[in-house]
């Protein structure tokens, strides 16, 4: 086989070629640190970027489990919410049925005048108290006097009764006596028996 030679020309191109190649690659190489440096400026600025990311990502998966705690404690409270509206529901359920026709009824008949007077008398309900307060001893002692009372309302009937048949007054006028005691007056009257 037979050795071919190239041409002074292609030799000439081949070497240009390379010269060409060469300073391509040592301009190449004499930016490459300053390419570097700014390569490196940026993935510094990239990493302090994804930190301050990850950051605010940790800051947001602490206020969602913080979220999800307080979400937790309100679907919980508002089972026992719920369970207790459940079992009132069960015990007034049927009062509300029973008694919806006659609140129906009560708001129909119930006038403006009537809602006035309540609140006034509901505004009075204080002072009635103290009064009834007052009062209630006194009724307490009614048990020790009833029998007085009911000798008394007989004998005023009997009076009362002798008097209209005999159509006289039906108490005598009475004076005092010297020692300021009630005596009967002179004048005494017959009744019919």
């Amino acid at each position: 086989m037979a050795l071919v030679l190239p041409g002074s020309s292609t030799v000439v191109r081949s070497v240009g070629d390379v010269v060409h190649w060469s300073l391509s690659t040592v301009a190449f190489a004499v930016t490459l640190p300053a390419r570097l440096e700014a390569l490196l400026f940026s993935v510094e600025r990239l990493v302090a970027r994804i930190n301050q990311i990850a950051d605010n990502a940790d800051r947001v998966v602490i206020g969602a489990a913080a979220v999800t705690v307080r979400a937790e404690t309100l679907v919980e409270a508002v089972e026992q919410t719920s369970d207790i509206a459940g079992q009132l529901l069960e015990i007034y359920e049927p009062i509300a049925l029973q008694l919806a026709p006659l609140a129906a009824r009560f708001a129909d008949d119930l006038s403006e005048a009537e809602v006035s007077a309540a609140i006034k008398l509901i505004d009075q309900l204080p002072e009635l108290t103290d009064r009834v307060t007052a009062v209630l001893p006194i009724l307490g002692t009614l048990d020790s006097v009833s029998p007085e009372i009911h000798e008394l309302l007989g004998w005023s009937r009997t009076c009362v009764r002798r008097s209209s048949s005999a159509r006289l007054p039906l108490f005598p006028q009475a004076g005092r006596s010297q020692a300021g005691l009630i005596r009967p007056s002179s004048r005494w009257f017959r009744l019919a028996s």
